[in-house]
């Protein structure tokens, strides 16, 4: 009896140790890597701007990682001059900020342990929030379930001045697809340091943020990461924040497909190129399947016999509905 008793807790044991793996094994790591990020001739970092940067009088041109992307002239609310690149990559969007792929923070010269990743990109601070003429400066994650942590690597664009100037930046989610943002809970916080802000919020961080990790364990949600309005008063007013790696620990949520194949809510697009037929991985290997759930092949270039809907499959789980022609 006692020896059946022992191999009865170890099956237990066992189906609990499994249990827990299982759950440890369905969180993601969801990255989003500026440096990874590409600009676009009309950006800062390529086209530049003519700025009266030493105030002489005399108009100066300026681009890549020197910062004077900014005309000095902030009465009016021109903060967000030069940050007018929108967009959706790695499964974040991003609006009216600024990409610097390859530079390193203002303050490169000061320490940090770790250091802050190269490449950045900056959001501006908000203008008119709350207003039918808002224009904001954010970061969007993709819809997500089971939020762990989130965990971001900012830089600052000036000097912290403790209780004269900070350096603002806010978090909060939206449970209906960023249509409407919640009120009732965000979370407010500041850069720590000049050399760069290692921020990681976890369960017991705050009520705020175990409300939103409550949020997501009910249906998706998408987290925004933005900035101050600039007409704040000192010390929140709005300032540039450099963001250069955002780290969230979750399930990405994903729709069931019809044919069994769960599909992504972010875009793809980057990750594959279709020429006469023929599918192209971009990011490893790809599996296609047509509209039954039949596998029409695996490997980098895929070709397929008829026009129609076929679903893509990649190595890291994304997957994307294409039509072919």
């Amino acid at each position: 009896m006692i020896m059946k008793k022992l191999i009865l807790l170890k099956i237990v044991f066992v189906l609990l140790f499994f249990a827990f793996y299982a759950n440890v094994k369905a969180q993601d790591e969801i990255l989003f890597e500026p440096s990874e990020l590409s600009v676009t001739d009309s950006s800062y970092y390529i086209k530049g701007a003519w700025v009266d940067y030493d105030k002489d009088g005399v108009l100066d041109w300026y681009n890549g990682c020197y910062d004077a992307y900014e005309c000095k002239s902030w009465e009016g609310y021109a903060v967000q001059e030069n940050h007018h690149e929108s967009g959706t990559d790695q499964g974040f969007k991003y609006e009216n900020c600024m990409i610097m792929p390859d530079c390193p923070s203002k303050y490169e010269e000061d320490t940090i342990v770790p250091p802050i990743p190269r490449g950045y990109i900056q959001m501006a601070p908000c203008v008119y929030p709350g207003t039918d003429s808002a224009s904001m400066s954010a970061i969007y994650s993709p819809p997500i379930m089971y939020l762990e942590s989130l965990e971001l690597a900012l830089s600052v664009d000036v000097s912290i001045k403790p209780g004269e100037r900070e350096i603002p930046f806010n978090i909060d989610i939206s449970k209906d697809f960023g249509e409407t943002w919640e009120d009732g809970f965000f979370i407010n916080d500041i850069c720590t340091e000049r050399a760069g802000t290692w921020a990681l919020y976890e369960e017991g961080h705050s009520i705020d943020f175990d409300m939103m990790i409550e949020a997501s364990e009910e249906g998706p949600i998408i987290i925004r990461l933005y900035t101050n309005d600039r007409s704040i008063d000192a010390p929140l007013k709005g300032q540039f924040v450099k963001v250069h790696l955002i780290t969230i620990w979750a399930e990405l949520y994903e729709e069931e497909t019809q044919v069994g194949i769960k599909q992504n809510n972010i875009d793809l697009t980057k990750y594959y190129s279709i020429s006469d037929r023929s599918i192209t991985s971009l990011k490893g290997l790809v599996s296609v399947y047509n509209p039954s759930g039949q596998l029409i092949g695996n490997g980098k270039i895929i070709a397929v016999q008829n026009a129609g809907i076929y679903f893509l499959k990649f190595e890291n789980g994304y997957t994307q509905k294409v039509f072919i022609k």
